[in-house]
C-alpha cells in the first residue's frame, strides 16, 4: 500500500527524486561526450531528429494513458485492491493495443506519404517506430509507479534505461558509429526494463493478465486523450524548427541548434523534473481528499520558490555555457552557445508548465490545455518561418522562448480561478539582486585555471555558493522547504 501524502511527504519525497536526478545528470554528462565526439555532425543531426520523432509518438501513441493513471489512480486505490488492479491491466492493454496501432500508422505515414526519413536513411525511423511502441508501455508502467509513490522501484528502472544503454551503446559505436548504433541499443534496453517492470508489478499484484474494459478506456481516454493532443503539440513545438531548420540550413544545422538545446533541456529537467514527479500524484490525492485549500497554498509556495531559484540558476549556466559546450559537446560546437541565451528562458518556462495547467488537470478541463497547445505549436512555426530564413538558428531559438512565454500566459489564465496562485513579489526581487550580485563575481573575475573542467568547477561551485548563502540563508521560509525536501528517508522505502 501506499504512503498518504502530506506536505512535507510531497518535499521528501521531491528531495528524493532529485538524488534520482543526479545519477541520471552523471549519466547525461557521459553520454553527450561520447556521441558528438563519435558521431559526425550530420549522424548527429539525424540522430537529434529520429529521437523528436520519438518523442512525438511516443506522447500520441500511449493517448493519455499515463496521465489517467496520474489522475485516477489514488481514487480507485481508495475502492481497494480489485479495483486498482482491474484499473491498470486495463489501462496498460489500452496503451499496449494504441502503442503498436499508432507508431506503425505514423511510421508508414511519414514513409509512404509524406516520403520522409530522417537523413534518407529509413533504417533509423524502423528502429524509431520500435522504441515508440516500447516507451509507450515504459511510460505507463512508469506512471504507476509514481502513482504508487514507489520511488525505489521507478528510479531503478530508470537508471537501468539510461545507463544500460549508455554502456551498449558506447560499446556498439566503437564498432560502427552511426545513429542508427545509438538507437538499436536504445531499443534493446528500454525493451528489456520494459520486461522486467511488467514482470515486477505482476509481482506486486497489481498488473496480473491483459484485460479489455470498454468503460475504463473510456474513462481513461476522455480524461487523458486532450492531454496526449497537448502534449503532441507541446512536443512538435518543442522540435518542429528542427525539422524547419533541417529545410532550410541543412542537417548539420540541426546539430549545432541542437546542442545548446539539449543542455538547457537537461538543466531545466534537472531542476524541474524532480518536483513534478513527485508533486503530481501527491496533489492529485489531496485534492481528492477535498484538501483544497491545502493544495493552493502549497503550489503557491512552490511556483515562487521554483521563480526564485530558475533566476540565478539560469544565469549562471548561461554566464560558464561556451565554456561547458565546449567542454561536453566539443570546440566544433562553440559557436552554437551564443543561442543558450535566446533559448534558456524559454525551456526553463516549458518545464515549468506543469505548475500553470495543473489547475486544468484538476478541474478536468484538459481540452482547453489541448488548445492552449496546438496554438502554442501553430505560433512556433509561424515565427519560425518568419525568422529562421532571416536570422539563421539565432531565429530559430528567439522563437522558441516567445512561444513559451506565450503559452505559459495562457495557461495560467486559464488556471487561474482554479489555482489562485500568490507569489511572494520580496523572494523574486531578492532572486534578481542575488543574481545581479553572483553575475558580477563569475564574469568579473574571467577564467582562472587552464583546464577548463577546473575552471568550471571553481567559477561554477563559487556561483552556486552566492546562490544558496544569499538567497536561502537570506530568508526562513525558503530555509524551512529547502531542509523538508532534504532526502532524510532512503532513497529505495
Amino acid at each position: 500500500m501506499s504512503r498518504p501524502a502530506t506536505p512535507r511527504g510531497i518535499t521528501n519525497d521531491v528531495g528524493r527524486y532529485y538524488a534520482l536526478q543526479a545519477a541520471v545528470v552523471a549519466g547525461g554528462l557521459i553520454s553527450m561526450p561520447i556521441t558528438t565526439r563519435l558521431l559526425s555532425q550530420a549522424e548527429y543531426g539525424r540522430l537529434s531528429l529520429v529521437f523528436a520523432f520519438v518523442s512525438f509518438g511516443t506522447v500520441v501513441g500511449q493517448l493519455g494513458f499515463a496521465n489517467a493513471i496520474a489522475r485516477f489512480y489514488a481514487e480507485r486505490e481508495s475502492v481497494g485492491p480489485a479495483a486498482t488492479r482491474q484499473f491498470c491491466e486495463a489501462v496498460f492493454t489500452g496503451a499496449l493495443v494504441s502503442g503498436s496501432l499508432l507508431t506503425i500508422v505514423l511510421t508508414l505515414t511519414l514513409t509512404g506519404v509524406f516520403g520522409w526519413s530522417p537523413g534518407d536513411s529509413p533504417m533509423l525511423l524502423t528502429l524509431a517506430g520500435v522504441i515508440v511502441a516500447t516507451r509507450v508501455l515504459m511510460t505507463v508502467l512508469f506512471a504507476i509507479y509514481r502513482s504508487r509513490q514507489s520511488v525505489g522501484a521507478f528510479a531503478v528502472g530508470r537508471l537501468a534505461c539510461q545507463w544500460g544503454i549508455i554502456v551498449l551503446a558506447t560499446t556498439l559505436l566503437l564498432l560502427r558509429p552511426a545513429a542508427a548504433t545509438v538507437l538499436a541499443a536504445t531499443a534493446v534496453i528500454e525493451g528489456v526494463v520494459t520486461s522486467f517492470c511488467f514482470l515486477h508489478l505482476r509481482r506486486l499484484d497489481v498488473l496480473r493478465r491483459l484485460r479489455w474494459s470498454s468503460k475504463t478506456l473510456r474513462q481513461a481516454n476522455s480524461y487523458g486523450w486532450p492531454l496526449a493532443f497537448a502534449g503532441a503539440a507541446a512536443i512538435f513545438t518543442a522540435y518542429a524548427d528542427r525539422f524547419l531548420i533541417e529545410r532550410y540550413l541543412g542537417v548539420a544545422a540541426v546539430a549545432q541548434y541542437s546542442v545548446p538545446y539539449d543542455l538547457s533541456s537537461e538543466l531545466a529537467r534537472t531542476m524541474l523534473l524532480p518536483i513534478q514527479t513527485a508533486v503530481l500524484p501527491a496533489i492529485f490525492r489531496l485534492w481528492a481528499a477535498g484538501r483544497k485549500d491545502e493544495v493552493r497554498l502549497s503550489l503557491s509556495v512552490l511556483t515562487t520558490n521554483l521563480l526564485a531559484f530558475a533566476l540565478p540558476i539560469g544565469a549562471l549556466f548561461a554566464a560558464l555555457n561556451g565554456e561547458i559546450i565546449t567542454l561536453l559537446a566539443s570546440a566544433k560546437y562553440h559557436d552554437s552557445a551564443a543561442l543558450t541565451v535566446y533559448l534558456l528562458p524559454g525551456v526553463l518556462l516549458n518545464e515549468m508548465t506543469f505548475l500553470f495547467a495543473i489547475g486544468l488537470r484538476l478541474s478536468q478541463e484538459t481540452r482547453a490545455a489541448a488548445l492552449i497547445s496546438v496554438a502554442g505549436a501553430g505560433l512556433n512555426i509561424a515565427v519560425n518561418v518568419v525568422t529562421l530564413p532571416r536570422i539563421g538558428l539565432a531565429g530559430a531559438a528567439a522563437a522558441t522562448s516567445f512561444t513559451y512565454l506565450a503559452v505559459t500566459v495562457a495557461l495560467y489564465f486559464w488556471s487561474r480561478p482554479v489555482l489562485r496562485l500568490r507569489i511572494r513579489g520580496n523572494l523574486l526581487l531578492k532572486s534578481a539582486l542575488v543574481t545581479a550580485l553572483m553575475l558580477l563575481a563569475v564574469r568579473g573575475v574571467g577564467p582562472i585555471a587552464t583546464w577548463l573542467p577546473l575552471d568550471i568547477a571553481i567559477r561554477g561551485c563559487g556561483g552556486a555558493f552566492i546562490i544558496a548563502a544569499c538567497l536561502i540563508g537570506g530568508d526562513g521560509e525558503l530555509r524551512r522547504t529547502v531542509r523538508d525536501a532534504l532526502p532524510t528517508r532512503k532513497l529505495i522505502a
